[in-house]
């Protein structure tokens, strides 16, 4: 009787210790509003059709061309950052490039701030990096 009384209170707390691990994630992820986007293209060559796409929920942003040092942006009404894996696509020099799908992790700062926008920064053909940062728009 001890035995089961014991197990059953293990697997009490480990349920109860689970729903606030997941609570915790659920909040921590509201906090954070999405208020826009910056592509940059920091290579030599011309990009286009460059799009950024969360393809679990199929929202996307995307801008035509964007010429050798120069960046294309947007603002739009706050967005929850959700955490879901995104990728990035665009043509450089006749090829089509992609990120393949990659996860963004928000810094403290930019939690703190709870506005962010996204970064994507092309430094050159086939290379990326994408960033949240602190939204003062």
């Amino acid at each position: 009787m001890r035995r089961a009384r014991a197990i059953l209170c293990g697997l009490l707390a480990a349920v109860l210790l689970a729903g606030c691990a997941a609570q915790g994630q659920v909040e921590e992820a509201g906090e954070l509003y999405i208020n826009g986007l910056t592509f940059e293209n920091r290579a030599r060559s011309y990009i286009t059709a460059i799009r950024l796409v969360v393809p679990e929920t199929g929202g996307f942003v995307s801008c035509g061309n964007i010429a050798p040092g120069n960046t294309c942006s947007t603002t739009f009404p706050h967005r929850v950052w959700q955490g879901l894996p995104i990728e990035v696509t665009w043509s450089q020099n006749g090829q089509i490039w992609s990120t393949g799908l990659m996860n963004v992790n928000p810094s403290a700062e930019v939690f703190e701030h709870g506005e962010a926008e996204v970064k994507v920064i092309i430094p050159a053909p086939g290379s990326a990096s994408v960033t949240l940062l602190p939204f003062d728009g």
